[in-house]
């Protein structure tokens, strides 16, 4: 899928739910872009919502949330910088996200 669609894309792990309700959050260990997609038969919702830490806003910069349609179409966006979570929807849904984390698990 990767190679398909996204083959400069660098990551080393991808996210796979099923149903998955996802709380506002960012990626705390995540560098760079990801990349989501949403698969299945819902039809109501399930957009991702992505909001800018005002943190990293500029001096006059105002920015509103964006809500994308990630059904089958797959989406770039930064979940480090940026807060993000989905909505409600009706029917099954399936998400991949192909991302690069920023820590290795050590052998114990």
């Amino acid at each position: 899928f990767a190679d398909l669609y996204f083959p400069k894309h660098i990551w080393d792990s991808v996210q796979i739910t099923k149903d998955f309700l996802i709380k506002r959050h960012r990626d705390r260990q995540n560098i760079g872009d990801s990349y989501i997609c949403g698969f299945g038969d819902y039809r109501k919702g399930g957009l991702l919502v992505i909001e800018k830490d005002k943190e990293l806003l500029g001096k006059d910069e105002i920015w509103c949330p964006r809500a994308i349609d990630i059904q089958e179409r797959p989406f770039k966006f930064n979940g480090f910088e940026n807060y993000h979570y989905n909505t409600n929807w009706v029917g099954t849904r399936y998400v991949l996200v192909f991302f690069k984390g920023h820590k290795k698990l050590e052998p114990r």
